[in-house]
Formats: C-alpha cells, sequence, structure tokens
C-alpha cells in the first residue's frame, strides 16, 4: 500500500497542507507574542491600581470608577464575587469567562495568567473573597478572546479533516487514469489487445487524457498488425497448399514408376507430409486467441479421451519399446468442449514428452478431479528445459536449443502453443516443471492442466 503512487500522492499532499498550516501558526505566534507580552504588563499594572482601590473603597469605589467611566470607556479590570460574577452584572467574553469559572472549581493559585485573561484571587475589606479579571481590549486581544487555543485547535483540525478529504480526492483524481493504464497494460499483456481506455479519461484535456488516447490508438495498430498477421499466414498457408498437394500426387507416381524403392522419393513424401502438417498447425493457432470461434456445447469424458490417445502414441512408438502409465480412478470426468481442441491439446502434449523421451522410458500422466476442477498432469523423463525457459515453451516456434530437448526430433515449437491456447478457451490453465532429482540433475519435463468443470 505505501509504496503505491496512490498514497505517495495522497501523502504529499496532505504533507504540504499541514506544513503551510504550520507555518502560518507559528508566523502569527511571532508576530502576536510580543504584543501579548506588551500587554500583560499593561494589564498587571492596572489590576495592581485596581487592587488597591478596591482595598480602600471596596466594592463602592468599583461601582463609582466604572460608572463615571467616559461614554465609550471599556474598563480593563472586572471584579467578581466568590461565584465569579461581576458585581455590576457585566457579561464577560466567553473564553474569559470560561477560564474564569474553571479557575474557580479548580482552586488554582492566588493569580493565574493565560494569553487573554488575567486573574487574581483577593479579600475585601470584609474579608470577603473576590476575583479581580482583567484584559485587554484592543484587536489582537480580541481575536485571541475570540479564538482561544481550545477553539483554534479545534478549527486546525477541521481545516486538516476537510485538507485530507480534498487531498483524497485529488490524489484520487490523478491516479484513476494511472491504475487504468496499469490495468489496460496486463490486460495487453495476456493478450487482450481489444482493450481500450474508459472514454472519461480520454476526454481529460490533460497529459494522462493524452496519454489514455495515445494507448488506445497504440493498441489499435497492434491488433490491426496481429490480424494482418494472422491474414498473411493463412493467406500463405492456402497458396502451399495446392502446389503441395500436386507435388504429392506426383510423387505417388514416381513412386508407382519405381516400385516404391526409391529412397529419395520416400524422403520427399515425408517432407511434404511434414510440411502439410505445418501449415494445418498454423492456420490452427491463430484462432485459438478468438475464443468468440468457439462455443463449448460438445460434452465429453476426459479419462476416456485420454485412453484413445494413450493407445494411438503406444502403437506409433511401439518400436521405441514406450511405456505409458495412466494414473485416474474409474470416475466420470465430464468437461464440455468443442469439437477437437482438447483432444488437439492432450496429443500435443503427450507427443511431445514422447518425441523427447529417451527409448524404454514412461510417460506418466494423472487425472484429477479437486473442487469445481479438473487437473492433469503429464510427465516424461526428457531432461527438462532451462529454468528461465519454463514460460516460453508455450509460445509459437520456440525450441530450447541448450536443452536436453533439442534434440533432432522433427518439430516446429508449435504443438505446446496448440495445447496452451486450447486450454486458454476452456479459461483453464497450463504451466510446466522441471522433474528434478535430489542430487540436482534435471529428470525431465512436467505440464500441469487445470481445467474448470
Amino acid at each position: 500500500m505505501f509504496s503505491k503512487i496512490y498514497f505517495r500522492f495522497f501523502m504529499g499532499f496532505l504533507f504540504t497542507t499541514l506544513l503551510a498550516l504550520v507555518i502560518l501558526m507559528v508566523v502569527f505566534v511571532v508576530m502576536i507574542h510580543p504584543k501579548i507580552k506588551k500587554q500583560e504588563d499593561t494589564i498587571h499594572s492596572a489590576m495592581s491600581s485596581w487592587e488597591k482601590a478596591l482595598f480602600v473603597g471596596g466594592e463602592v469605589a468599583y461601582k463609582q470608577i466604572v460608572n463615571s467611566a467616559p461614554p465609550g470607556y471599556r474598563t480593563p479590570v472586572f471584579y467578581l464575587d466568590q461565584a465569579g460574577n461581576d458585581l455590576l452584572n457585566r457579561n464577560l467574553p466567553m473564553p474569559a469567562n470560561m477560564e474564569i469559572q474553571r479557575y474557580i472549581k479548580e482552586k488554582r493559585s492566588d493569580y493565574f495568567t493565560s494569553p487573554f485573561v488575567h486573574i487574581k484571587k483577593i479579600e475585601d475589606i470584609n474579608s470577603n473573597v473576590r476575583y479581580i479579571v482583567g484584559f485587554s481590549f484592543n484587536e489582537d486581544s480580541k481575536f485571541i478572546m475570540e479564538n482561544p487555543p481550545h477553539s483554534l485547535l479545534a478549527k486546525a483540525f477541521l481545516v486538516i479533516v476537510i485538507c485530507g478529504i480534498l487531498c483524497l480526492i485529488l490524489a484520487k483524481y490523478l491516479t484513476k487514469p494511472i491504475s487504468s493504464l496499469q490495468a489496460a497494460t496486463e490486460l495487453i499483456t495476456n493478450g487482450d489487445l481489444d482493450t481500450k481506455i474508459d472514454n472519461s479519461i480520454c476526454q481529460r484535456n490533460d497529459e494522462l487524457g493524452m496519454l489514455a488516447k495515445t494507448f488506445n490508438d497504440m493498441t489499435a495498430k497492434l491488433q490491426l498488425s496481429k490480424d494482418n498477421q494472422k491474414k498473411l499466414l493463412r493467406n500463405i498457408s492456402h497458396e502451399l497448399r495446392s502446389p503441395l498437394a500436386r507435388a504429392q500426387v506426383a510423387v505417388e507416381i514416381a513412386s508407382q514408376k519405381h516400385n516404391g524403392d526409391g529412397k529419395e522419393i520416400k524422403i520427399i513424401e515425408r517432407e511434404i507430409i511434414r510440411i502439410n502438417h505445418l501449415i494445418q498447425q498454423i492456420l490452427t493457432l491463430p484462432t485459438l486467441g478468438e475464443h468468440h470461434h468457439y462455443t463449448l456445447e460438445d460434452v465429453i469424458d476426459i479419462r476416456i479421451l485420454l485412453q484413445e490417445i494413450i493407445k494411438d502414441a503406444g502403437f506409433e512408438s511401439q518400436n521405441r519399446n514406450m511405456q505409458f502409465e495412466l494414473i485416474v480412478d474409474d470416475n466420470e470426468y465430464l468437461i464440455n468442449t468443442s469439437g477437437n481442441l482438447l483432444h488437439s491439446a492432450f496429443e500435443n502434449i503427450i507427443r511431445n514428452s514422447l518425441k523427447y523421451s529417451p527409448d524404454g522410458s514412461v510417460v506418466r500422466i494423472s487425472l484429477e478431479k479437486e473442487v469445481h476442477l479438473y487437473t492433469i498432469t503429464i510427465s516424461d523423463d526428457g531432461g527438462g528445459v532451462g529454468e528461465e525457459k519454463l514460460k516460453d515453451i508455450f509460445k509459437p516456434f520456440f525450441r530450447d536449443k541448450q536443452s536436453h530437448r533439442n534434440s533432432e526430433s522433427e518439430g516446429f515449437g508449435l504443438g505446446l502453443a496448440i495445447a496452451a491456447g486450447a486450454v486458454a478457451v476452456h479459461k483453464g490453465s497450463i504451466s510446466a516443471e522441471n522433474i528434478t532429482l535430489s542430487n540436482g540433475v534435471k529428470e525431465g519435463l512436467q505440464v500441469i492442466i487445470s481445467l474448470p468443470t
């Protein structure tokens, strides 16, 4: 979470806002503190003068002084009884009144001072407890009295909350397009070139909006290029089929003339069959990435399908003394498919294992049913592939020339790619891993297929 750009944006904006608030508060304190200090001295002096006058004349003197003051003059000193009420029933500013009540309740020392009020406890000539309260009425003091510390803290907290919400919205606004671009890039990495950025992001009049538009243009061109490649492959494959068919007929005629004894003719015939097989694979491969070409309406039993493929492979490899081990129970393993898709997938993997396994070895196939999932594991003794190439073996035309599986075996590197495409059509997954002995030597390769039931 802390590494996400969304969080970094949010914390950056919030930190900047808080820093600005702190700077403002520091500037305010630096500017107003000397004035407050000067006012404190003035108030203290006024309270001392009033204390002397009250000690001599008492409440009567206090009332006379206040009542005789010029119009508009505001006495900086209040004279309160034991309960904290002004003897002339004048209202004190709310912050000062709250501070006085708290002072009386908590029975603090005889003298108390705060940024906006000074309180002194005295006894009149009749030994009654009285309080002299002093504060200034200039603009700075007025601001302090109207905004005591607890009020300022509450307002500051409210400002921080509002700024936090605004920073959150701003961070979301800035990072939403980036998140959309990231998600779209992952989809394209997985081969989904139809991915588009939402139009609401493309309509933004900023760099992110321009980036989204450019991204959509890029995916459109990639999709067009991919479609053109598929079209080119199909056209070339179809164009090759006609001359190959004529060549195959000519080879058969030539073989009949030589009573089937011509070695060169057999080589040509075998190569024509290989090229035809390659063309068929090339025509099959592109459509496996287009799931809309297939409707999974056919129902087959995977167990029976594997048994048939093993039977055919065993017959073809009997001169190599190969063995097949199928590990499965007698339950039904029904699945929806389309035509021969799964047959092609399993056959390509099993033939690939057969191709790279040494003579006399065993190809092992297991079929298990888990919750809503079939797992098919096919393993061989073919020596495995490089660890860094395990993800690449399902790419078209991949052949690992540095592994034990480079072999002089015939093949074009399309079998596993076709298998992976067929599995993807069924919304399944396919992976491969090396079978390694305790001494670290690679013994073989294991392909694991998972299909939803």
